[in-house]
């Protein structure tokens, strides 16, 4: 039995983000006219936010929903896929990874593999992950090739690397990091690394560690210039401190929870 087989006899039937994400903003109106390519799924309990869940068809074209109805007109033409009283909820995304490898029981240490990883993460159910840090060449090689259709597997976002101080968190893996500790390095390594497309810029700061970590100076600087390439920051932080140096820099999310009394806040 194939992948897909397995995961549409699953008792929660999920669709990616390419299906729910690229929805049409008219998507509550029925469509003109149907194409014999379009996809109309039907008898299934459909999440939104708004509604919780209905129990609509959505037909689907080229990956966009174009049509979310309560019944299935005449016209229709394309394929009908019956869900039979599945459950249908957007598809998730692991917004953590490292696809190197995993602690297993044992003390064992599996690492199959990112291309392995990302159809392993699929078959769980889960149907994107971003990765937070690895051997950014091969992180670079394989997003290309999945995006190329060479694999099917959950979609793949990714930091390619870290950015951090010399002997930082990141650097003690025995995996190549991108350690700044200038306002000049930060701008130079940031140049470099925006050529190869990151999804998400990680950066390390967590001046309280006991490893060494970059200066807020050069923190605020890695966070300009990703803004300056269109990229979204994550910052691994240790304390609530470091979350309000987050803020302050503008960064764009945080990663880890710290210690202590809680904090709310937003970051945009």
């Amino acid at each position: 039995m194939n992948l897909v087989t397995r995961l549409k006899r699953s008792v929660i039937f999920v669709l990616t983000l390419g299906v729910f994400g690229c929805a049409s903003d008219n998507q509550d109106e029925p469509q003109a006219k149907y194409l014999v390519s379009d996809v109309a799924f039907v008898n299934g309990h459909v999440f939104n936010a708004e509604d919780g869940f209905v129990d609509n068809v959505f037909i689907v074209r080229e990956g966009a929903v174009i049509a979310n109805v309560k019944n299935l007109t005449s016209d229709f033409s394309g394929k009908i896929v019956d869900l039979a009283g599945k459950w249908v909820i957007p598809g998730l995304i692991d917004m953590h990874t490292h696809s190197y490898g995993n602690f297993i029981p044992n003390a064992k240490n599996d690492s199959p593999g990112t291309e392995v990883i990302a159809q392993r993460i699929l078959k769980a159910g889960v149907t994107g992950f971003v990765d937070l840090f690895g051997y950014e060449k091969k992180l670079f090689e394989v997003r290309a090739k999945q995006r190329s259709g060479a694999f099917v597997g959950a979609d793949m976002y990714t930091s390619l690397t870290c950015f951090t101080a010399p002997k930082g968190h990141c650097s003690e893996y025995g995996i190549p990091t991108r350690t700044v500790t200038t306002v000049e390095e930060a701008k130079s390594q940031m140049d470099d690394l925006a050529q190869y497309k990151p999804d998400v810029i990680k950066i390390v700061y967590q001046p309280t560690d006991d490893q060494p970590s970059i200066s807020k100076e050069v923190f605020a600087q890695l966070v300009k210039s990703a803004d300056e390439f269109g990229i979204k920051t994550i910052v691994h932080i240790k304390t609530w401190q470091d979350v309000r140096d987050a803020v302050e820099v503008g960064a764009s999310a945080v990663t880890h929870v710290p210690r202590g009394k809680f904090l709310w806040m937003c970051l945009f």
